[in-house]
């Protein structure tokens, strides 16, 4: 029952995708709940900001 929890965090294609790796290195659920944390995670853009008409990286400011 754990796998399929943490698989519905996921959509619909990266669902399938991570179940059939789950299944075919047989993974545990903490395995898996770690694969669906790693398939959520998206690089963060930078933040940006203008400043007298020039772009600036805001973490920089």
């Amino acid at each position: 029952m754990g796998h399929a929890r943490a698989l519905l965090s996921l959509d619909c294609p990266k669902q399938l995708a991570a179940a059939s790796k789950i299944a075919k290195e047989g993974l545990t659920v903490r395995p898996t709940e770690g694969l669906v944390k790693d398939s959520k995670a998206e690089p963060k853009a930078p933040k940006v900001c203008v400043i007298d008409n020039v772009l600036c990286d805001c973490r920089k400011i």
